[in-house]
C-alpha cells in the first residue's frame, strides 16, 4: 500500500508532469505527499537566495492549486541535490518515489549515468520516472519479468500504482546464436530456441507459485528477441503509458549492476517508468 511518496522536481517545465502524477497518485492511494526541491550551493550567495525564494513560492503555488484535500509537505533545501533527494530517501522511507525526465546532454549522457539513473541506483525505494502527461489513470501497463524477486516487486507495486489497469507480462527470451541460426535456416535453431522457451515456461510457473499474483496479471508474453527494441515496439503500437521492471544489482553497486535494461530505459524512456527493488 502506498502511504507516503517523494516528489523530486527542479521545477522546470519538463518536471510539471511528474508534479501532476504524483499529486494523482497521492489523491488515488490517500498517501502523504513530500514535493521536495534543491537549489544549488555552488553558486554566489544572492543568486541562490533568489532562487531560494522563487522556489518556496512555486511550490507554495502549487499547493494551493493542486494539493486541495491531500496532505502535502513542500521542502526547499540548499545543497547537491542528488545527495539530498537520496539523503531523504534514506530518512524518510517513502514508498515511492517520483521524477521526471532529465535534461538531454548528448555526449554527457553517453558517457555518464543521468540523474535518475544514479538516484535509481543508490536508493532501495521504488522509482517512477514520469514522462507522459498525468491526465487520466494509467489504464495498461507493462511489466518485464525475468521470474526474479525484482520482477515481483515490480508486478506488486505496479498493481498499487495502477489498479484498474490491465497488467501484461513480457518476457524476452534470448537464444543464445539464434540470430545465426535463423540465418542458415537450421532446424537446429528451432530445436534450441523451443528448449529455451521450455525453461522459461517453467521459470514462469514457478514464478507465479512464489507470490500472490495481481488478478490483473496476464499469462506471460514470451517473445523473442532484444528487450529494449521489443519494449518499445510494443510501448508505440498498444500506446502503452507505464513499463514496469525490476532493479537488479546492490543498492550502490557499480551502474553496470542496475541492469541492462533498466539503464537503457530510464536513458531514452519510451513512457513512464516504475523501478523496483526486491523486498
Amino acid at each position: 500500500m502506498l502511504d507516503s511518496i517523494l516528489l523530486a522536481t527542479d521545477l522546470s517545465q519538463r518536471s510539471d508532469r511528474a508534479l501532476h502524477r504524483a499529486v494523482a497518485l497521492a489523491r488515488q492511494s490517500g498517501a502523504k505527499l513530500t514535493i521536495l526541491t534543491v537549489v544549488d550551493d555552488e553558486q554566489p550567495d544572492d543568486m541562490r537566495e533568489d532562487q531560494v525564494n522563487h522556489a518556496h513560492r512555486q511550490l507554495e503555488a502549487s499547493r494551493e492549486a493542486l494539493c486541495q484535500g491531500i496532505e502535502c509537505t513542500v521542502l526547499v533545501e540548499q545543497g547537491d541535490p542528488t545527495d539530498l533527494v537520496l539523503t531523504h530517501a534514506r530518512n524518510d522511507e517513502p514508498d515511492l518515489m517520483v521524477l521526471g525526465p532529465h535534461r538531454e546532454r548528448n555526449l554527457w549522457d553517453m558517457l555518464y549515468e543521468t540523474t535518475g539513473q544514479r538516484i535509481a541506483r543508490m536508493t532501495h525505494v521504488a522509482v517512477l520516472l514520469v514522462v507522459e502527461p498525468a491526465e487520466t489513470k494509467y489504464n495498461s501497463v507493462l511489466l518485464a519479468t525475468d521470474f526474479s524477486p525484482a520482477s515481483t516487486a515490480a508486478a506488486l507495486l505496479a498493481n498499487e500504482v495502477a489498479p484498474e489497469a490491465d497488467l501484461h507480462a513480457l518476457h524476452a527470451l534470448h537464444v543464445p546464436y539464434g540470430a545465426m541460426g535463423r540465418a542458415a535456416g537450421g532446424g537446429a535453431d528451432n530445436s534450441l530456441e523451443a528448449s529455451f522457451r521450455a525453461d522459461a515456461k517453467t521459470a514462469d510457473a514457478n514464478w507465479r507459485g512464489s507470490f500472490e499474483a495481481p488478478a490483473n496479471l496476464s499469462e506471460t508474453d514470451i517473445q523473442t528477441g532484444s528487450a529494449e527494441a521489443l519494449f518499445n515496439q510494443i510501448v508505440q503500437a498498444k500506446h502503452v503509458p507505464l513499463i514496469a521492471i525490476g532493479a537488479h544489482g546492490r543498492v550502490g553497486a557499480h551502474r553496470a549492476l542496475l541492469g541492462s535494461l533498466v539503464t537503457s530505459l530510464m536513458r531514452y524512456p519510451p513512457c513512464d517508468l516504475l523501478v523496483c527493488r526486491p523486498h
